[in-house]
């Protein structure tokens, strides 16, 4: 692994309480540096491109990292200005990178914001070439690279601002320098632009409020020298000053077109001030604050509460003094004298409501009362209160497992053992009645449904079926079974899973198929493996959607969707999803489907997302916020409201899939990172990289041994976890599945094909980007035109010539 220090995502209890739970935040750290193939450790600039690869500048010159790699440009083999002070690095919409050299010639640079350049590279990766910003612009600019200084400069858009030692302001778009604003012989030490696109401009202890136009908003004095403008929520800005007697840093909140007021981070109550040497404060889109205080990386919530210390989480003390640094979605990539430092948190969108302390929890069935309250088993019965946050144990209710109901405050449980079988509790008295077993046998309840009479349910146990009657407080075996009807004596052989109700009846999930049952007919029609209706027989959940399909759950078969036919001029179709097609798990316990098309899917290796449409899958583990990766049997529930309850080993979880909308949306780049040709009668291979930037596509010659392609998903996200198919359009119709990031290609035959590829991450499903190439095979040059041509042409030349020598003998 080298020198890299992870962070494996933890789960923070902390300090912030609403109620009896305290939020739950996920977050991450990790040093890179030379030991991971870093170029330098002293790293001053960093920025992401659109295609997703990250650029840094370097004492050694520029490092592109792809989260495996890193390639290394310099001044001898690229033409860079030079190999160290790379002060910044930004983009243009031709996907030039603009490089920014400061005018220092010490070995550490100034996190000072007062630098001033020296030189600008404007790099190309496609040639990977540099041109100087003087000579590309010679004469159709207004100013030279050495007339620029560098503020700290925040635009949510990333577009390419210049400041001049004139106090001009320049915004460069569409190959043209649009000169915004001027304040003569001021130098901006700060620009930061708002989501309104008014630009907030700082210096000294000033700060003034522009307009695209460069139309003057509003003017500001602070009552000290500024170190920061940042983007707060709503219509806030904070600004954070630095006071020259004392050396302390203040913060300061400014909503739009009111006063300055103090903002005070805390931690225990107590304020917490950031460094005043080489202070480091941003405050990202999600609302996080990272702090320098006492020389280590703190995280505060967006009203000032202490979060997390990321450097104690990272387990080594990296240097703080941050030079440059990008937001990427929930991370923050910084520059420092000790290699990279990468940082992320984000809410856990995974509410934990209840575990046992020093134990795996056994958390099981779930129900819901006519207020919305959460009733589940955990060894007891416990009450959620959403509307609260309250949780409460019901007193006396020692030994609840697997199954629980509510009905005219009364819960029911069911209970571990033979006898009794559970017992039901008053909620308004507190009243406990146990109900005993009828049959030795029977004595294990795994799931309740309403039955047709008001006063009865019916139960699934485990072995047969039976009802439950609250009013006359027993188990009564079930009576509707027809006479001699082979398929109700199999039945009571079945460990009855599940049962799920609808027009046609009671749909029994078991581990011999699924059962359609009559209340008063008994058993009208049996599935499973044998007579081809199922592909696996073993059924723990059913799910029934609003098209009429069936999704089942299975122990060890996966995900099937199921299409019964009760007409037997129509076949009961199927389609079975399992690990080969992108699950986590073969053994699941559970489908639901929220309201945007999504399925929900427990099993003993986390949590599954599938899209119904797509058939897309997501899987989320403990890194994404999971309090353990294993669930258990029957402990499933969606409320009324549409959220959504899993129990397993670690405890009761709740979500609502409309808070994981934005986290669905997952579209990380694949790109193409190497090309290399091995022609015949070498022994090397030849890097043809650069090439394929600029052709975008690719001829494999007669004399070509092999091909080899490498690519990448840009995600940076357990790089060694992400999975790869490819598919050669014209010669194969399927895909082919690799954990391998590169293919070789060889023998191809002559002819036009397309490449494709795609990728997978760790916790996601197949990439929704695809990588297309096109690729010329070439026909060997005594199978081309020219040749054939040719040798037709000697052919008659020689047949004539043949002729003509017997005319004459």
């Amino acid at each position: 692994m080298g020198f890299r220090y992870h962070t494996i995502v933890i789960f923070c209890l902390l300090l912030i309480q609403t109620s009896l739970f305290p939020q739950t935040h996920l977050m991450e750290g990790e040093m890179i540096t030379s030991e991971d193939g870093l170029a330098n450790n002293m790293t001053a600039a960093i920025y992401k491109d659109r295609k997703g690869f990250i650029w840094i500048g370097t004492g050694y010159g520029i490092n592109k990292y792809d989260g495996k790699n890193f390639n290394l440009f310099a001044k001898e083999t690229n033409g860079l200005y030079a190999n160290s002070e790379i002060s910044r690095i930004r983009e243009d919409k031709t996907g030039r990178l603009w490089v920014f050299y400061r005018n220092s010639f010490s070995m550490v640079p100034s996190p000072s914001s007062r630098d001033t350049v020296a030189a600008i590279d404007i790099f190309d990766p496609n040639t990977e070439q540099a041109i100087p910003f003087d000579t590309l612009f010679y004469n159709q600019v207004p100013f030279r690279a050495g007339e620029l200084y560098l503020p700290k400069i925040q635009d949510p858009q990333n577009r390419l601002w210049l400041h001049t030692t004139k106090g001009e302001l320049f915004l460069y778009q569409q190959d043209q320098f649009h000169k915004i604003f001027q304040y003569k012989d001021v130098f901006f030490e700060y620009i930061t632009i708002d989501r309104n696109d008014h630009i907030w401009l700082g210096w000294e202890d000033n700060l003034i409020v522009i307009d695209s136009t460069g139309a003057l908003l509003d003017e500001i004095e602070l009552p000290e020298q500024i170190i920061g403008i940042w983007q707060g929520q709503g219509k806030d800005m904070f600004v954070a000053t630095h006071s020259t007697i004392g050396r302390h840093v203040s913060l300061w909140r400014k909503p739009w077109h009111e006063p300055l007021s103090p903002f005070i981070p805390k931690r225990n109550e107590q304020p917490i001030l950031a460094d005043s040497t080489y202070t480091f404060l941003y405050l990202n889109r999600q609302g996080y604050w990272f702090m320098k205080v006492d020389d280590e990386l703190h995280l505060f919530d967006y009203h000032g509460n202490w979060l997390n210390n990321y450097t104690t989480q990272m387990g080594r003390s990296p240097d703080i003094t941050i030079f440059d640094y990008f937001e990427d979605n929930h991370r923050l990539w910084m520059t420092a004298s000790t290699g990279i430092i990468k940082v992320g948190v984000r809410e856990n969108p995974f509410q934990l409501i209840h575990k046992k302390e020093d134990m795996l929890s056994d958390c099981r069935s779930i129900t819901e009362d006519e207020h919305g309250n959460i009733y589940f088993l955990n060894s007891n019965i416990f009450c959620w209160n959403k509307q609260t946050e309250k949780l409460t144990k019901l007193p006396d209710s020692l030994g609840a497992a697997f199954a629980i109901i509510y009905a005219d405050s009364i819960i029911w449980a069911g209970n571990y053992g033979v006898s009794p079988m559970g017992y039901d509790i008053n909620l308004s008295t507190f009243k406990k009645i146990y109900y005993l077993p009828f049959h030795q046998d029977k004595f294990l309840v795994h799931t309740v449904a309403k039955a047709n009479d008001p006063h009865r349910f019916l139960v699934g146990l485990n072995t047969g079926i039976a009802y439950l009657d609250l009013h006359q407080k027993k188990l009564i075996p079930f009576g509707g079974y027809s006479p001699d009807n082979e398929k109700d004596q199999f039945l009571e052989k079945s460990e009855v899973n599940f049962i799920h109700k609808n027009a046609s009846g009671f749909w029994l999930a078991t581990n011999h198929g699924i059962f359609l049952l009559s209340e008063e007919k008994g058993v009208i029609r049996h599935f499973d493996s044998s007579t081809g209706e199922l592909p696996f027989d073993y059924i723990r959940h059913i799910h029934e959607s609003n098209d009429g399909d069936f999704w089942l759950a299975t122990k060890g078969g996966g995900v099937v969707q199921w299409k019964p036919s009760l007409d037997d001029r129509k076949e009961t179709s199927y389609r079975q999803f399992t690990t080969e097609d992108g699950l986590s798990d073969n053994f699941t316990y559970a489908v639901y489907e929220d309201d945007l098309g999504k399925l929900w899917i427990p099993s003993d290796k986390g949590l599954m997302q599938m899209d119904k449409q797509s058939l897309h899958i997501r899987n989320f583990t403990t890194e994404d916020g999971l309090s353990h990766n294993e669930f258990n049997h029957t402990s499933h529930y969606q409320a009324k409201d549409g959220t959504l309850y899993f129990g397993g080993l670690g405890g009761l979880i709740s979500f609502h899939p409309k808070d994981l909308v934005e986290e669905n949306h997952y579209a990380p780049s694949l790109e193409f990172i190497r090309y290399h040709v091995l022609e015949e009668g070498n022994d090397k291979m030849l890097d043809t990289t650069s090439f394929l930037a600029e052709s975008g596509y690719i001829n494999i010659r007669p004399q070509d041994k092999f091909i080899e392609l490498h690519f990448m998903l840009l995600d940076f996200n357990d790089i060694e976890k992400h999975r790869y198919a490819y598919q050669i359009e014209g010669y194969s119709d399927s895909w082919n599945y690799i954990n391998e990031n590169f293919i070789r290609i060889t023998h191809l035959p002559y002819g036009d094909y397309t490449l494709k590829i795609k990728g997978k991450s760790a916790s996601h499903d197949w990439s929704e980007k695809e990588l297309h190439l096109n690729i010329h095979a070439l026909r060997p040059f005594y199978l081309q035109a020219w040749f054939l041509i040719i040798m037709s042409v000697l052919i008659v030349i020689l047949t004539i010539g043949v002729i003509r020598w017997q005319y004459t003998c």
